[in-house]
């Protein structure tokens, strides 16, 4: 086909349309005479289980994909798993947020995640290892995640919380442990 018949807005159209892509660029170089085609994966951060036991990821928008490359399908098995009742955007994206914002005293957490719920008022619930034995966070809205955070770390400190297995941080002036 010759170069000026290649319809170039065509095939970043069709291109575009792949949700496991977060951009194409589509270019025409006349003196090299060549069709450039760039695109960059989606990261995903978490993923989710849909209606039909079909597993989806999201990324930091809170925009679902299904994995498509090997790398994306790599690292699909090692993100948290998020079970949210509405299954909306807007749940993954919170939960996106609230990974992002999660400080680096927390990864462990993240590192020995179960699982990670939001409910029907948007509060999210953390199930997870804490010097092998299982705990329940409340974390609440997903707001205050630093200070919420740190309450953790202070109550995870106090000897009476050894044996703790819920944690409701959702005010973090006054936590709850049981």
């Amino acid at each position: 086909m010759k170069l000026a018949r290649v319809d170039i807005r065509a095939i970043k159209r069709v291109i575009s349309d792949l949700d496991w892509l977060a951009s194409v660029e589509v270019d025409r170089s006349w003196l090299r005479r060549t069709i450039n085609i760039e695109v960059a994966e989606k990261t995903a951060v978490a993923r989710a289980v849909v209606d039909n036991q079909k597993v989806i990821n999201f990324d930091q928008n809170g925009a679902s994909f299904t994995p498509a490359s090997n790398k994306q399908i790599r690292l699909s098995l090692k993100l948290p798993l998020i079970s949210s009742e509405s299954n909306s955007s807007q749940d993954y994206a919170a939960v996106a947020k609230f990974l992002q914002e999660l400080p680096d005293e927390s990864n462990a957490l993240i590192t020995d995640l179960i699982g990670i719920s939001v409910g029907k008022s948007g509060y999210i619930s953390m199930k997870t290892q804490i010097n092998n034995r299982s705990v329940n966070i409340n974390w609440g809205e997903p707001t205050l995640v630093s200070q919420k955070s740190r309450a953790l770390q202070a109550l995870l400190l106090l000897p009476e919380n050894k044996s703790a297995k819920n944690f409701d941080l959702s005010l973090p002036d006054s936590p709850v442990t049981s």
